[in-house]
């Protein structure tokens, strides 16, 4: 899994020090499972994927959908274990800590780069 930074485009302010990037077919369909719960400056970010699940997770996360430009489409804040959730237009998935996107100040139309 490659390590980077999560970044504001347009301000160039550092939102994540530490972003794991899925690079193979394996590691998207693991995720977060049966990995130890993100710290508040960690991240998941799942390319290609449009769809998340929480199935045999012990924690909610913070879901947000981004299109190919890494524009922030939509947010599920604190979803729980054992649900499901998609955004059929999305590019990509970051997966977060709870409450994470709020207190990163993450808002629809805003666009993230890696």
């Amino acid at each position: 899994m490659l390590s980077t930074q999560l970044i504001d485009f347009t301000t160039k302010h550092m939102i994540l020090d530490s972003l794991f990037v899925t690079e193979s077919s394996l590691e998207r369909m693991q995720g977060l499972l049966g990995k130890k719960k993100l710290t508040h400056s960690d991240g998941l970010l799942i390319l290609p994927c449009n769809s998340v699940h929480t199935f045999f997770m012990k924690y909610s996360i913070d879901v947000v959908y981004l299109n190919k430009l890494g524009e922030i489409l939509k947010i599920v804040p604190s979803l729980k274990p054992w649900r499901l959730s998609f955004c059929l237009r999305a590019a990509s998935t970051l997966e977060l800590t709870k409450d994470a996107a709020a207190s990163l100040n993450l808002h629809i139309g805003q666009k993230l780069a890696w």
